[in-house]
């Protein structure tokens, strides 16, 4: 009886993290409002638009439909405001209308993003209507799924469901203050925040991995789901890609644990194999149709992130990297050094008219090599650190100075987190606590390979360093009921 009170007060305190951090999204704050970057994000919508209104498809849009959508007021008040205001209440439906009443004309492209973002606009009108709530609503749907299906799998186990409550408070503790994080990251369908999404399908995924049960249907059919979720995510937003490495890390220390069990046969009766088969299948079968999904056009565009931009950016942290090489947090720098340099080479510092993205990269490539060649201290340095750059940025930021963060609901969560555990063994709680680190230091590489200095660029890792700190908090209130518990029983038996 009392094990069925302990999981009634679990799934209730689930339900009510989820609440309040769906109530912490749909702040007054930033109602109807398109964070930045605004031009991609009104690009990616009227795509969108363009693709359900017509027979348009392969991620291209019809001039008009953007255009209805900048002509709005709210466009214009962020446009004279020099980008220093955010647009609100941008009509969507009338980006409907221009998309049935005027002939196509103008097609445009998604330059240099990741396609799949259109897909996560074009799922969230179908399921709840032309609205910014609608983000809000696929964001919170996609998360009760996740949610739903650890739930169920790991029905009996308060050590994982124990984990689950720890991530939705540190959660909630973030998602509540999107809104004061600035202008890129002020509402919760932020593209940065889609990654949160795929976390618990990851942890669900490694988990699976390392268990010792054969998968049956309904497991089969929760994995595959928690898997859809994964690839949808990253589909959207590429740098989840470190949440594939980790799978795949994890996959390979689980073989080489298991070499002296006769890993070939015990691995087929589990679900690491079937995991890891399903999500490369899944990787391919993505490329395949993206391959062939996109517009024929986009072999003139470069889709997805610029690489070398974002790691010339990253030679920031060194604390001399202006006076050294004059390179600097902002995208200013890359683009002021590519300009210089083709001014230096070809007399102009007009480089898209030269060669491109494609030269732009190219000289961005050869100047971070030459820099790792040249000059290994510096940059060896740089990367060093920045773990101790992070540290001191989250604990500066919002992530960890808002009034959340010590609430009575985060403390009480924690503490029921610890009490419910107190019995569980070391050997569980040790193998929980690998996974999470694991996660956390996977999350860290992007932020490793740009920057750790910006709250913008650590929202993941934040995410799950404060889960992580929540988790020991438990395990130390955990502990010290148990020793208590002890002493009262020797105390008694005396």
């Amino acid at each position: 009886m009392l094990f069925d009170f302990k999981k009634i007060i679990y799934f209730g305190v689930l339900l009510g993290l989820l609440a309040i951090s769906f109530l912490s999204s749909i702040n007054p704050k930033v109602k109807n409002v398109i964070p930045e970057p605004v031009d991609i994000s009104l690009v990616s919508i009227a795509i969108a638009i363009t693709e359900l209104e017509t027979d348009e498809n392969g991620y291209s849009g019809y001039r008009h439909v953007l255009e209805s959508l900048q002509e709005q007021e709210g466009f214009k008040e962020y446009a004279k405001s020099h980008k220093k205001n955010i647009p609100y209440d941008i009509d969507f439906k009338k980006g409907v209308l221009a998309a049935k009443t005027i002939d196509a004309n103008y097609k445009y492209y998604l330059d240099r993003e990741d396609l799949g973002i259109v897909d996560y606009y074009k799922l969230s009108f179908l399921l709840f209507g032309y609205d910014t709530d609608s983000f809000i609503y696929l964001y919170y749907l996609l998360l009760f799924i996740s949610l739903a299906l650890f739930i169920a799998r790991f029905f009996n186990n308060f050590e994982k469901l124990n984990l689950l409550a720890i991530f939705m408070i540190s959660h909630w503790v973030i998602i509540s203050v999107l809104p004061d994080m600035g202008k890129e990251l002020m509402t919760v369908y932020n593209r940065r925040s889609l990654p949160i999404l795929s976390m618990i399908p990851t942890i669900y995924i490694v988990i699976s991995i390392f268990e010792n049960k054969r998968l049956n249907t309904f497991g089969l059919a929760m994995l595959i789901t928690q898997i859809a979720i994964l690839m949808f995510i990253y589909h959207s937003r590429s740098s989840v890609s470190y949440q594939l490495l980790f799978i795949y890390s994890s996959f390979f220390l689980f073989c080489l644990f298991s070499i002296k069990k006769k890993f070939y046969y015990y691995l087929i009766k589990k679900s690491a194999l079937i995991s890891i088969v399903l999500i490369s299948l899944s990787i391919l079968g993505l490329k395949g149709y993206m391959y062939s999904a996109k517009d024929p056009q986009y072999s003139n565009y470069t889709s997805g992130h610029l690489f070398w931009h974002a790691a010339y950016i990253g030679l920031s942290a060194h604390p001399e990297s202006l006076n050294k090489y004059g390179i600097y947090q902002d995208d200013s720098s890359s683009v002021n050094f590519v300009s210089s340099k083709t001014k230096k080479i070809y007399g102009t510092e007009d480089w898209e008219s030269i060669g491109g993205h494609t030269l732009y990269e190219d000289i961005l490539k050869k100047e971070y090599l030459s820099i790792l060649i040249n000059d290994p201290n510096y940059f060896l340095k740089n990367y060093i650190i920045k773990p101790y750059i992070f540290l001191k940025t989250f604990f500066a930021s919002l992530y960890w100075s808002n009034s959340n963060i010590i609430s009575i609901t985060s403390i009480l969560c924690s503490f029921a987190g610890g009490f419910f555990v107190y019995r569980s063994s070391l050997i569980a709680l040790t193998k929980i606590s690998l996974v999470l680190i694991g996660a956390f230091i996977f999350s860290m590489l992007p932020s490793l390979f740009v920057s750790t200095a910006v709250p913008v660029y650590i929202l993941d890792p934040s995410v799950l360093f404060l889960t992580l700190i929540y988790w020991f908090l438990s395990l130390i209130i955990g502990f010290t009921i148990y020793t208590i518990n002890i002493i009262y029983k020797k105390n008694i038996r005396v």
